[in-house]
């Protein structure tokens, strides 16, 4: 999982996450069935990018597996202006991984060229055959 439950209840506060999951205290089965949601939505943009399962923890992802958790959890109870701005934000974010805007560092990359500007050096010298110089 990209984060925990814990994470989730640190960023809402207890209350709020309770209120969220229509519980006294928060329900974690509900936040952790969100949470697999977000994973699977994140993966959805890294399949084609990125090996999956990561092999590690990054922050940028886990910042917005927290968010498309929020986004999950006040989706039907809040305006859907403040959604739409927050799902607008986390898609973007995921577009620029597979854009190649945001590297994932130490992961195995698909695609080769998502991170030809900014790490040529990870890309096997096959790759470059052909192509010139950048």
């Amino acid at each position: 999982m990209y984060c925990t439950a814990n994470d989730i209840i640190n960023e809402l506060t207890e209350r709020i996450a309770a209120q969220l999951t229509n519980s006294i205290d928060p329900d974690i089965d509900v936040i952790n069935t969100r949470i697999l949601e977000a994973d699977g939505y994140i993966n959805t943009y890294l399949v084609g990018a990125y090996e999956l399962p990561l092999r590690s923890s990054h922050e940028y992802i886990k910042g917005i597996a927290i968010d498309y958790v929020k986004y999950l959890m006040k989706k039907g109870r809040v305006s859907i202006g403040a959604l739409d701005e927050l799902i607008k934000s986390i898609d973007e974010r995921l577009q620029n991984i597979v854009d190649g805007k945001y590297y994932l560092a130490g992961e195995t990359v698909k695609n080769p060229y998502i991170t030809v500007v900014k790490h040529p050096s990870i890309i096997p010298d096959k790759v470059w055959s052909g192509y010139g110089t950048i």
